[in-house]
């Protein structure tokens, strides 16, 4: 090259391209393709930025070759994050919906990342990972910091690709994160701003109203002032929150007459339904066993999820009969089923009878209105309480509490986790109960001698707790033969009552309906029998609504509807509507409370109709980082000692083994059979007859409409509904 005049930056100048004569000769050109595609490419590359010379790498390293590599890098890499900018855009028009805000799926994400951006990703996922963890192998997988940086960079590019930023953003609000926070991690472009995170709850509180069973509860919230002035005082809100449950393509309803149950009505229905109480009392049927079939997570074998849209909490408290009238109103208002603007008489039926409503919309005979299934088991449980309390020497519950240390079940209380801890308590001594009834029955000293035993045996050993150990046909039996043993009596009447409160618990859990409609005259006579007159009339309204009065569809309508509800699809995670009604208040309250200078009931009731999208977003997230951890250490369950304490005391009693002559000392002791005395105070007729006369009165059937509401003045005075409402 010296004799031609030429050096080495001359020649690679020219041989690449640089000369026209060059890129032109045949002979060069095949050296171009041997260069480009030989393996020696890389290796001169390599040594150029990294020369093995005794010179230091800093002197090494040229500004020239630095410089190269980071345009050619810039240019790559930007070029791949331009391309995934699809993959970060909300969908427009609908970017606040709930399975918009869902749709985030970190390996998804990535899979599409590494597929469009390969260099991008490798050369991010490469700078999370240091030389030392990547030797050891100890490090975190640096996967969602790297998708996030990568978001970040391409909302600074455009704020249309803000896919991520909004699910966070509404995330993070409902997580306690504060104003200035917001703004601040805004603009490290984590998160939208706080005005539009503002708005986007609006507008997920106006499209949950758009759609619509409707549930309603007290509600009350402290209301915080941060800046005291004579003005602006801290105060307690009393007010009330509903929910809308969505049922699509439900059965249009009908009209029918009405006709009151007798006593023969009721028994002849107990004694139809006995059977299948006592199947459930006796074992309970396992499901399917899915786990093996390499299908059983496909879209169409899974269980269909009940929606719920929350209505907007009012300031109004559910206190009287007029409260009720003014929040029927306002849920009519925010369902924009309201046909006027003035506000109207509404009538609670068989409460308020208006004599001046003028037409059925007014008098509300459109309206159905049924319990709640949690509040009727808190009624059972405490009839159980009351039935079966006794003192500490006896037999009875207060035995048990005292024995078990369940401190707090000495009186009953609405208030608090009384029920739950109540619950707990009736499950803990009817098992202590039942397996005592096993090793006698089973003639075994031990529990673990039952696993000898065949299937069918043991199903047998099952229907014989039930049958004589557990039931009225056990009670009468027990009666029939002349044995006088009141404590064994005492033991078996438990065990019926006891096991009655669990099959219902574990039909309503898993939604078996049938169940349930079959316990509604064991409930009657229990309700009677206890003096509970609310719920005769609650249970006996419905019996007749189911057996007398509705048609098909209204029946299937509410059996379907109106009794438990199913968020998630799966099995055993059926809750009755109140209870529904008693977590969205929980949301309300505490998961998702807002806090702040401007908050308000305007405000709330703004807020909580978003409160069911913000709950999907805020599982989805959790589920996406893995924060839903449990601990790894578990101690003792304190059920398994408690039935074991009380599986001894019942053995060393020998209240499950028969002895002649054995009495209850105590009056406070012996127990009333509330079965038995709600079965007698029926057939005497005077409480259906109490019942009948107090729901049959004279009502409207006028069909009286304003211009307003109809366009022509109507005047209807000839019942065209029957006898409907009575």
């Amino acid at each position: 090259m010296s004799s031609v005049g030429l050096d080495l930056p001359v020649f690679l100048e020219a041989v690449s391209w640089g000369s026209h004569a060059c890129t032109i000769d045949r002979d060069i050109k095949a050296a171009h393709t041997t260069l480009m595609n030989s393996s020696k490419l890389e290796v001169i590359l390599q040594r150029w930025w990294n020369p093995p010379t005794r010179v230091s790498k800093d002197q090494t390293v040229t500004k020239v070759m630095a410089t190269f590599m980071q345009q050619s890098l810039s240019h790559l890499l930007s070029r791949q994050l331009e391309s995934l900018a699809e993959f970060f855009r909300s969908p427009a028009g609908a970017d606040i919906t709930e399975e918009a805000l869902t749709g985030l799926d970190f390996d998804q994400l990535r899979a599409k990342i590494q597929e469009h951006a390969p260099n991008l990703w490798e050369f991010m996922y490469n700078l999370g990972l240091s030389p030392w963890s990547q030797k050891r192998q100890e490090h975190r997988d640096p996967v969602k910091i790297v998708l996030m940086i990568i978001a970040m960079l391409s909302y600074a590019r455009s704020h249309h690709r803000n896919f991520l930023q909004k699910g966070f953003a509404i995330y993070f609000k409902f997580r306690g994160l504060s104003a200035k926070a917001f703004n601040a991690l805004h603009a490290l472009g984590v998160t939208m701003s706080h005005k539009w995170t503002a708005n986007a709850v609006e507008r997920i509180s106006d499209k949950a109203m758009s759609e619509w069973l409707i549930s309603y509860d007290n509600l009350n919230i402290p209301f915080r002032v941060f800046s005291q002035r004579l003005d602006n005082h801290g105060e307690f809100g009393n007010g009330c929150a509903a929910t809308v449950y969505i049922r699509h393509n439900a059965t249009p309803l009908t009209r029918e007459l009405h006709n009151p149950l007798t006593v023969i009505d009721i028994y002849n229905l107990a004694i139809r339904d006995s059977a299948a109480i006592h199947e459930q009392m006796t074992y309970y049927h396992p499901s399917f066993d899915q786990h093996s079939y390499s299908g059983k997570n496909h879209v169409t074998l899974q269980r269909p999820a009940r929606k719920r849209s929350l209505l907007g909490s009012v300031n109004i408290v559910e206190a009287s009969y007029e409260d009720h009238i003014c929040l029927i109103t306002e849920w009519l208002q925010q369902l924009k089923l309201n046909c006027t603007d003035e506000k109207k008489k509404l009538a609670l039926e068989s409460l308020i009878a208006w004599c001046s409503d003028s037409n059925s919309f007014d008098r509300m005979d459109w309206m159905l209105l049924i319990f709640g299934w949690l509040h009727l088991q808190i009624a059972f449980a405490q009839s159980l309480f009351k039935q079966y309390l006794g003192t500490t020497k006896g037999q009875g519950l207060r035995k048990a509490f005292s024995l078990l240390w369940h401190k707090g079940l000495q009186n009953t209380s609405v208030r608090g986790p009384f029920h739950q801890h109540l619950e707990e308590a009736l499950y803990h001594v009817a098992e202590a109960h039942i397996l005592v009834d096993w090793k006698v029955v089973g003639q075994v000293d031990s529990l673990h001698e039952l696993c000898a035993k065949s299937p069918k045996e043991l199903k047998h050993l099952a229907e014989k707790i039930v049958w004589f150990h557990g039931s009225s046909d056990a009670l009468n039996t027990f009666d029939e033969r002349g044995q006088k043993d009141k404590c064994k009596r005492q033991t078996i009447m438990w065990n019926r009552d006891v096991l009655q409160y669990i099959t219902l618990d574990d039909a309503i859990k898993h939604g078996d309906v049938g169940i349930m409609e079959a316990m509604l005259p064991q409930l009657l006579f229990r309700f009677v029998g206890g003096g509970n007159s609310n719920y005769t009339v609650e249970v006996l309204e419905l019996l007749q609504g189911l057996n007398q009065e509705w048609p098909v569809e209204v029946r299937e309508f509410v059996r379907e509807n109106c009794w438990v509800l199913n968020f998630s699809g799966q099995v055993n995670s059926f809750v009755p509507v109140d209870q529904a009604q008693e977590h969205n208040i929980k949301d309300i309250k505490v998961t998702y409370r807002s806090e702040g200078p401007n908050i308000k009931w305007d405000y709330l009731k703004k807020l909580h109709p978003a409160i069911p999208v913000i709950c999907s977003l805020a599982d989805h997230m959790e589920h996406q980082f893995g924060t839903l951890t449990r601990s790894k250490w578990h101690t003792t369950p304190k059920k398994e000692s408690d039935v074991l304490e009380m599986m001894t005391f019942l053995e060393a009693s020998g209240y499950h083994t028969y002895k002649s002559g054995r009495r209850i000392k105590s009056d406070r002791d012996k127990v009333v059979d509330y079965m038995e005395q709600g079965t007698i105070k029926l057939s005497r007729g005077l409480i259906l007859a109490a019942w009948n006369t107090n729901r049959r009165f004279v009502r409207s059937t006028d069909e009286e409409w304003s211009d307003r509401e109809t366009g022509v003045q109507i005047a209807m005075g000839d019942d065209i509904s029957g006898a409907e409402g009575e």
